[in-house]
Formats: C-alpha cells, structure tokens, sequence
C-alpha cells in the first residue's frame, strides 16, 4: 500500500535468481504485497506466467478511500491462493504466516529474509523470524 512503509525493501534478486530456475511450464506466480511495485516487477519479469486477483490492494484494518468489502474479497481472494500454493515463499508478513499454517503441508514452504531464501516449515518459522511470528515488529 502506498501508506505501508514499515518494513524496510528486501532485495528481490533472490527471489527472482530462484523464479528463474523453476519450469516455467510448470508453475505459474502469484504475488501477495502491500506494494503494486513489486507486483508490477514480478508482471514484467514473467509476463506468461503471473496470475493476480482482481481489485485494489488494502489492508483489512486501512481501508482509506478503497471500499472495504472489496479490500476484503480481495484479500480473500489472494489468502486462498497462498493457501492452495504448491510453492509458498513467506516473509516476516502475519498474511503469509498464517497462510503456511493453514496450509498445513511444510513440502514447498520457503522462508526470505532479504538476503537468503532457505526451506522451512511451520514449525520453524519462528527460528527464521524470531519475536515477528503473526505481528511483525510488535
């Protein structure tokens, strides 16, 4: 979202230096973010291959001028995905925590913190981001 700049930008050559190797045959990316930015790189880079939801991105909590039931659906809409995900790559974001948990398969579950991508699972989350685990910066 234009207003959320708490967390600080993370590189994202990692992530597209792992995207690149992945057949692209095979998966297609969906991109959960508070940012359109980083949507809009990932739409650039993979032009085939990126599915998103439609609507505006919000936060539950921050509708602003967007109309919350569609801030809501939308999330929803992009909650569900993670979810079903074969490949779940998740940040210090409570978002994608919970989609890991609810997922409730560790096989494909990946942790980024900038500067490295490693595997995980949900019950080591809380190694990778420790003190962050559903309330990042709390």
């Amino acid at each position: 979202m234009p207003w959320d700049d708490k967390r600080s930008k993370s590189p994202l050559g990692i992530l597209w230096k792992y995207f690149d190797q992945l057949n692209k045959t095979k998966y297609d990316f969906f991109v959960a973010s508070d940012t359109n930015g980083v949507k809009d790189l990932a739409k650039k880079r993979f032009p085939g291959n990126m599915i998103d939801t439609p609507g505006k991105i919000t936060h539950i909590d921050q509708s602003y001028h967007n109309d919350p039931r569609q801030g809501f659906l939308k999330q929803l809409l992009d909650f569900y995905t993670l979810v079903n995900c074969d490949i779940l790559i998740i940040t210090s974001s409570g978002f994608g925590m919970l989609a890991a948990y609810v997922r409730q398969v560790d096989t494909g579950l990946y942790c980024w913190r900038g500067t490295y991508l490693r595997p995980c699972s949900r019950y080591t989350i809380h190694n990778t981001f420790p003190g962050e685990v559903l309330a990042p910066g709390s």
